[in-house]
């Protein structure tokens, strides 16, 4: 005959074994579905800046091919509230990506962080967004984006003023423990 007080610790462990184990799939798929929808949200922004650039091609070389600013850029200028917000919305990308850097496989963010290093520091728009005194708009966007560019990186203000004196970007505030 089967000892119930036997039995009870005996299925009680395998049901806790299960239960476990059904767990642990549970939250590997759940860190998967994750990954998928942060890429393919990722994927939706790059899709919808494509789109942006493709209606307003005029507005694209300055983020990728590194054209001037027109001489005595300022709010007044004809072009500035349209590049800036080319500016912004570009940035604002990037700030998405490096937030969700930990979500990434490596094939994905290296690549991803390769491009914003390379257009943050060729675009001259994109430097007079983050780091013209006007602007100061490196304050809004994430540490980890700053710091990509790597502390200390040089830049000029990109007034068309070629005397202009070189700046280091601010580093960042470090956290208090």
């Amino acid at each position: 005959m089967i000892d119930i007080d036997k039995l009870i610790p005996v299925l009680s462990f395998l049901f806790s074994a299960v239960a476990i184990t059904f767990t642990g799939i549970e939250m590997y798929n759940g860190r998967r579905r994750v990954k998928a929808e942060i890429f393919h949200r990722l994927q939706e922004h790059v899709f919808n800046i494509n789109s942006f650039f493709a209606q307003n091609s005029q507005l694209r070389p300055y983020v990728y091919e590194a054209k001037k600013l027109p001489p005595n850029f300022s709010p007044q200028h004809a072009q500035y509230s349209s590049l800036i917000a080319t500016a912004e919305l570009v940035l604002d990308l990037f700030d998405t990506v490096c937030y969700q850097r930990n979500y990434l496989p490596e094939g994905i963010r290296k690549p991803w962080e390769r491009y914003i290093y390379h257009v943050c520091t060729t675009s001259h728009l994109i430097q007079y967004f983050l780091f013209d005194e006007t602007q100061n708009a490196w304050q809004w966007y994430t540490q980890y984006l700053i710091e990509l560019l790597g502390e200390g990186h040089r830049y000029k203000t990109l007034k068309q003023n070629s005397t202009e004196k070189v700046k280091e970007i601010p580093k960042p505030r470090k956290k208090k423990q």
